[in-house]
C-alpha cells in the first residue's frame, strides 16, 4: 500500500498538470523533443497562475503564452523560454495538424491564433494574435475538448497569403468544468470565467513551405519518448481510494495557487 501511495504521489503532480501544446512544441516544451532549450518541468501548467490569480488578483488578465500577468513573462520574447527557435515551417494557406496533450480533462474548448512578429526579441500582442483566429476545415474556430485525457490532433488552415520569418502560434484552452455565472446572470457549469491554459510556438510560413529565411539559433530536434504514459498510469492507479483524495488536494492547490 505504501508503494502504491508513493507511486500515486510521485506521478499525480504531472498527471494533474492539465495540458500542453506538443506539436508544434510550445516554448516551454521544446526540450522534451530534442531541442537544446531551457527545461520547464511545469510546461503543462501554463494557466495564468491559476484561476484565483487570473480572475481575482489580475482581473482576468494573463500573458499571451500563459504566464501570470503580474509576474515575469518567461514564455514571451525576452523571457527564459522564448529562444526564438523555429520549430516548424509551413506553406501559406496550407492545412496543418496541431497536437495538444491533455493530462486532466476540464472540458471547454481550444482556440488557435497566429501573429506574424518577424522579430524573436519582440513580444507578440493579443491584438495581433486576434487578427488571425485559425479555423478548422469545417469553418469552426473552436475545438471542443471531448472530456478524456489523451493527445488531440486539430486540423487547421493557415491564412492564404500570410508569410513570416517568425510567427507566434498561440494555443488557448478555455476550460468549462467549473460552476460560475456570466454577465447576464446565467449560472451553470462552464458559464462565466473559467480556468485557462496557453502555449506558444515559434513557426515560419513561406510561399513555398521551405526555408527561405535565415534564423538565428534554429535547431533541429527529434521527439523523445515520454517517460510517463498517462493512459497506463490511469489504469494502474485510479481505482485506489487514496488516488481520489490526493486528486482533490492537488485540484484545490491548482485553484488557489
Amino acid at each position: 500500500m505504501l508503494t502504491q501511495i508513493y507511486s500515486v504521489c510521485t506521478f499525480i503532480a504531472v498527471v494533474f498538470a492539465h495540458g500542453r501544446l506538443i506539436s508544434p512544441p510550445g516554448r516551454s516544451s521544446m526540450w522534451r523533443y530534442g531541442y537544446n532549450t531551457p527545461k520547464n518541468y511545469n510546461d503543462n501548467q501554463m494557466s495564468c497562475g491559476g484561476f484565483y490569480k487570473q480572475w481575482t488578483v489580475n482581473g482576468g488578465k494573463c500573458g499571451v503564452c500563459g504566464d501570470p500577468w503580474n509576474e515575469a513573462h518567461e514564455n514571451e520574447a525576452g523571457g527564459k523560454y522564448a529562444t526564438g527557435t523555429i520549430v516548424s515551417q509551413f506553406k501559406t494557406g496550407q492545412s496543418i495538424q496541431v497536437k495538444v496533450q491533455i493530462t486532466a480533462t476540464h472540458r471547454g474548448y481550444f482556440e488557435f491564433r497566429l501573429c506574424p512578429v518577424n522579430n524573436p526579441r519582440q513580444p507578440a500582442t493579443q491584438a495581433c494574435l486576434d487578427k488571425n483566429l485559425l479555423k478548422q476545415h469545417n469553418g469552426q474556430s473552436k475545438f471542443y475538448e471531448p472530456g478524456a485525457i489523451g493527445t488531440y490532433t486539430v486540423d487547421l488552415v493557415l491564412p492564404q497569403g500570410l508569410t513570416c520569418t517568425q510567427c507566434v502560434l498561440q494555443w488557448k484552452w478555455n476550460t468549462g468544468n467549473s460552476y460560475n455565472c456570466d454577465n447576464n446572470h446565467n449560472c451553470c457549469i462552464g458559464c462565466g470565467p473559467q480556468e485557462q491554459f496557453y502555449g506558444c510556438s515559434d513557426i515560419a510560413i513561406s510561399s513555398s513551405g521551405t526555408s527561405q529565411f535565415s534564423h538565428t539559433g534554429v535547431q533541429q530536434g527529434h521527439p523523445k519518448s515520454n517517460p510517463l504514459n498517462v493512459d497506463t498510469f490511469y489504469k494502474m492507479y485510479t481505482h485506489l481510494p487514496i488516488f481520489h483524495l490526493i486528486q482533490t488536494l492537488f485540484c484545490l492547490q491548482c485553484f488557489y495557487k
